[in-house]
Order: structure tokens, then sequence, then C-alpha cells
């Protein structure tokens, strides 16, 4: 699929442009002189290609968007031209050509672009947690050792895919995902400096596989085989502005009920929910629910999708990729 806004007049580029992404709102300096949007996009069950020449843009995505529209997704973004910087969850990042930025729909993320040309992978959380569950990658720029070789293979993807059988382009989802299994936590590993990551990662995997049930200090200690003085100092800095481990679990446990609540394929009630993610009932998930997102719950279920332009076939087309099968 090909999306182009080069035969619109120029006044209104920029905000076909937009409209295609619901997910974040964007701004550029002059929208009514023009604007260069070119996308090429293959949709390979469960994620999305795109090949993309875009002019300069700041996009925000908030905590009330990522509220509203429930996407659970991660994307992996790879600069062919041009740069980028911004913020994730508040840490800062920048990004030049052959790094991959990775963001993570889940949370709040900002960019400043100037023109750029980048390769894109889309692809549900979920598909990912198969092979490598609970990485927080929110922010991550690949550039060095297995992220290298990342950034080789999705240089070469769009004109593999162009030239790929049908059934040849079908292994590319999860040859990807094998290859992002092993980039991450070595990324992860190399880019921490002290020897306090490897235990973050091992807490962040035991608490997405123990959801269900309370955690206490004791409980992580006990499933760990770590003493409190470990965990306490394995989270120590981290957080980002709610601090320490059990702030760290509340987090998750909070996101995870976002997710289930705006699950388009499945309608669960507040008390199922609550139970999901180790709340004692629907009064203190919808307590602890608001105070972070700002909305109750069962408004959070209730929220319909931000309202667009009306779009053409082919933006209706990814609209929906991006919006629907990335949940």
């Amino acid at each position: 699929m090909e999306f182009d806004v080069s035969g619109l007049p120029r006044s209104e580029q920029f905000a076909a442009w937009a409209s295609a992404l619901p997910a974040y709102t964007a701004t550029t300096s002059r929208p009514e002189q023009g604007f260069e949007a070119k996308v090429r996009a293959w949709f390979l069950p469960p994620i999305v290609v795109t090949l993309s020449s875009i002019g300069p843009a700041r996009c925000r995505r908030t905590c009330e968007t990522a509220v509203r529209d429930g996407l659970d997704s991660l994307t992996f973004q790879l600069l062919l031209a041009g740069r980028m910087r911004g913020q994730a969850e508040g840490v800062p990042f920048r990004a030049v050509p052959g790094d991959v930025a990775v963001q993570d729909a889940a949370l709040t993320f900002e960019s400043i672009a100037t023109r750029m040309k980048c390769v894109t992978v889309t692809m549900p959380r979920a598909f990912l947690d198969e092979v490598a569950p609970g990485l927080d990658v929110h922010g991550m720029v690949l550039r060095d050792g297995l992220g290298a070789l990342l950034s080789s293979f999705l240089r070469t993807l769009p004109d593999a895919l162009d030239g790929a059988e049908l059934e040849a382009s079908a292994s590319v989802p999860r040859l990807l995902r094998d290859l992002l299994a092993a980039s991450l936590p070595a990324h992860a590993a190399a880019a921490a400096i002290d020897a306090r990551r490897p235990l973050r990662d091992k807490i962040r995997r035991y608490v997405a596989a123990e959801m269900h049930r309370p955690l206490s200090v004791d409980d992580l200690c006990a499933g760990l085989a770590v003493s409190r003085a470990s965990l306490y100092r394995a989270f120590d800095d981290e957080g980002k502005g709610r601090g320490g481990v059990m702030a760290y679990v509340l987090e998750q446990r909070l996101l995870r009920a976002r997710r289930l609540l705006t699950d388009p394929t499945a309608s669960r009630s507040a008390g199922e929910v609550a139970a999901a993610t180790a709340f004692r009932d629907v009064s203190e998930l919808g307590r602890a629910y608001r105070r972070r997102f700002g909305i109750t719950p069962g408004a959070a279920r209730r929220s319909d999708h931000a309202k667009a332009p009306p779009a053409g076939a082919a933006e209706k087309r990814f609209r929906s990729w991006v919006e629907n099968d990335q949940r």
C-alpha cells in the first residue's frame, strides 16, 4: 500500500498526514506551505512495516491519548536520513542515521525531527512477549553490537519485501521478532554501567508473570531469592519519577488494567479487571486508576477514538492497521 499527500493542495498536505496517525498529536512550523509525506506499507500479520519520507515535524503521545486508544504496541524506527531528538517518559534521547529508536505506545513520548527517511516496524507487545517477556524498551536507541545487525536488517527489508513471494514474507515477523529478542536484552545490558540491570530485568519478568496476585516486598524477595537491600538497590534510581520497586509494580498493574479495559476483543467487567491485576476490589482499582490516568476505569472503557478529518481509502487502511492490529 502507498500513501502520498503530494496530490493534495499544499495547504491540506500536513493535515492529511496527521489525520492518518491518530496515535500522535503532530505539528509542523508552517503547515500551509506544504508538507512531504510518502509512505509505503506492508501488513505482515501481526506486524506493520513502513518506508517513509516525512517532512520536519513534532509528534507527541500523551497519557490521555494512551488511555483513550489503548494501543499496546512497540515501534522500532530506523533512521535512514535526518535526525530526531525528544523524550520518552521524561528521559531524553537522540537518534541519527543508522540508529533504531524504540517506542512503547503505552507510555508518553515526544519527538522533534528534521526531514527524515525511515523504516518503521510496529508490532503488538504480546507478540514480542512470547519470546522476550517483560522487557523495558521505551526510549532505547539501538546502535552497537546486535543493534547494528538489526539496523542492517531493517535497511534492506523494504526491498526484500518488494521481491519476496507471499509465502516467504509470512516468515518475516518471526524472523524479525527473534532478532529483536536477541538485540534488546544485549543492548540493555551493554548500556547499563553497573551490575544492577540483570536483577532489574529479572524483577520485570517476575512481575509480568505474577501480575494476577498481590506482590509485597517479601513476596518479591522470596520469589527472586534476593535480599531487601538488593531489591531496593536495583530500583533506587528507577521508577521514572514515581520511585522504587513497589512503584514499578503498581505502574505495571495499572498499565495491564488499562490494556484489559480497552481491549476491543473482550468485554471484561471492572471486577474482572481488578481481580486480574491484583487489586482488592473495584474501588481500590478505581482510586488508583484515577490517580494515574485522570479518569475512571469506566470512562476509559467508554472513551472513543479521537475524531479526525475525513480520510481517503488508503488513509483509512493505514489508520486501521495501526489502531486495530497493534492493540
